[in-house]
């Protein structure tokens, strides 16, 4: 060895002395720089007797012997033994020679310096950058990172990417405040220059506030294209949660950015929805039309697509109801039957029942006293709409005061189970536990007598066999006449004066009234 040792050192000598490389002038590397000048010396000659300063980590080291991490080449000379187990790095001054007995390139050291480390280098270079400018961070950033990089040393890529977000923190500050476009490019060329994923995720977000915030007026279109960039900005922006955290949603839509910048990933993840689901709900809200007629369709999108805001869906089905149903009177029976649904879909069947009774009574007060078609139709209402066919019953009575003798009236009457009594209208049960009059006695005798109707009067003598008729100016009469089995004959005398609405017995037969 030291036979091979003083071989390296003459030619060197000689080389020096030729005037062909000079230490004074040497050219400085990286391990990484001097493993590329080595390819460009062509196998099994030796290479030119230049001067080299070589900087890099150190891997292991004798008395003679100096190995830098990342380097085939051996570094060879006592010098080495000047170093501590301390010493991380080092720069190497000398030459390259070729080993005469291995033919392999070794680095002859003429002297080293111990270096500081890369963490120590960068931590001096971080100091001394305050207040300067993004190019500069973005220098400190390149270096770390190429060290790194080729050493795969995660430390120094962590410290590389603090630095780059902090050079792109500057450049972000520089970004007028409505001017998305800007962030936007700058969050793209973070990602492609490998900024933190955090850090880009900010620049994101705070594009996506600026979009938003420039949205005000924002005609659909315009929200659905904010939409489309979110989905591609904010992950996990489309995804519903269970329901929202409210103290953090205040917190968010007061200071967005603040809030954002200094939250967990799982926060950042529920404000991303925040975002989004404000602009998808403004959407959604546009579609609604003037007259209420697509509230229940929207409705259903937005606990759908939103269901966070099933509240609000909630809210505007409430509030297109109430409107609706301040319009009762304006209301068609579809569209009565329609909201009514509606109500009992959503579990308030009362608040339907009501409006039904509503749009009902308001029919009513309008129905002309002597309309004996609408109240007929009116009555069928209340059977069908509230399962109330005894309130139609009444209202058919109302009327047939007003218009007795009805046979539409009457007809409708019978069908719903009542009977015609005195000119009153009974229940079945009520007529069949009716207390039997002075009259009912009489027709169950078969006597007619003064006061009775002409319906009575025939109930208690039937059909007469003729009649005849005299009308004055006051009143109406007519005489019937029966032929008794015994020959004889009998004549009942009835008057409907003027404004009296049927017949009545004036003139019964003497025998009658024994």
């Amino acid at each position: 060895m030291i036979t091979r040792l003083r071989a390296l050192r003459l030619k060197v000598c000689l080389a020096v002395w030729l005037g062909v490389g000079s230490l004074a002038l040497a050219e400085n590397f990286t391990v990484e720089q001097f493993k590329e000048k080595l390819k460009e010396w062509p196998q099994g000659k030796n290479p030119p007797a230049d001067s080299h300063r070589v900087e890099g980590r150190i891997q292991g080291f004798d008395k003679q012997l100096l190995r830098l991490k990342e380097c085939d080449i051996s570094f060879v000379g006592k010098a080495a033994s000047k170093l501590t187990k301390s010493v991380q790095n080092v720069e190497v001054r000398g030459t390259v020679v070729r080993n005469p007995d291995t033919f392999k390139l070794e680095f002859l050291i003429e002297s080293l310096s111990p270096m500081p480390s890369d963490a120590e280098t960068f931590a001096s270079r971080k100091k001394g950058l305050k207040g300067e400018s993004a190019k500069k961070w973005h220098a400190l950033a390149d270096w770390a990172e190429g060290r790194g990089r080729f050493y795969n040393d995660s430390q120094l890529l962590g410290e590389a990417s603090d630095a780059r977000d902090a050079a792109f923190n500057i450049e972000l500050k520089e970004i007028p405040a409505d001017d998305p476009a800007a962030v936007f490019l700058l969050a793209d060329r973070a990602k492609a220059r490998g900024a933190g994923a955090g850090f880009i995720q900010s620049v994101d977000h705070q594009g996506c506030v600026a979009r938003y915030q420039s949205l005000r007026e924002a005609a659909p279109p315009e929200l659905d294209e904010f939409l489309i960039l979110a989905r591609g900005r904010l992950s996990g922006c489309d995804q519903p949660t269970m329901a929202w955290d409210l103290p953090l949603r205040e917190r968010y839509f007061k200071q967005p950015l603040e809030t954002y910048r200094g939250a967990s990933a799982s926060k950042r993840s529920q404000m991303h929805r925040m975002l989004y689901a404000a602009v998808e709900l403004r959407l959604l809200l546009s579609r609604l039309k003037p007259d209420d007629s697509n509230v229940i369709e929207v409705s259903d999108s937005i606990e759908r697509l939103i269901p966070e805001e099933k509240a609000k869906a909630q809210e505007l089905r409430d509030q297109a109801l109430e409107r609706r149903a301040r319009d009762v009177e304006k209301l068609t029976r579809g569209e009565l039957v329609a909201l009514e649904s509606d109500y009992r879909l959503r579990g308030q069947a009362d608040q339907g029942r009501q409006l039904v009774e509503t749009w009902l009574a308001m029919r009513r007060k309008k129905l002309d006293d002597l309309d004996v078609d609408g109240a007929l139709d009116l009555a069928n209402e209340y059977r069908t709409l509230l399962a109330r066919p005894e309130l139609g019953a009444q209202l058919l009575m109302e009327v047939w005061k007003r218009v007795p003798g009805s046979a539409l009236l009457e007809e409708r009457m019978q069908s719903l189970g009542y009977r015609l009594h005195e000119g009153r209208w009974l229940t079945q049960k009520e007529f069949e536990n009716r207390p039997e009059s002075r009259f009912e006695k009489a027709i169950r005798s078969g006597r007619v007598e003064n006061g009775m109707n002409q319906d009575q009067a025939r109930r208690a003598l039937g059909v007469p066999h003729r009649i005849s008729r005299i009308a004055t100016a006051k009143v109406f009469t007519e005489h019937w006449a029966y032929d008794l089995a015994d020959g004889s004959r009998m004549s009942v005398r009835l008057e409907r004066k003027r404004g009296q609405p049927e017949l009545v017995v004036t003139g019964a037969p003497p025998m009658n009234g024994l």
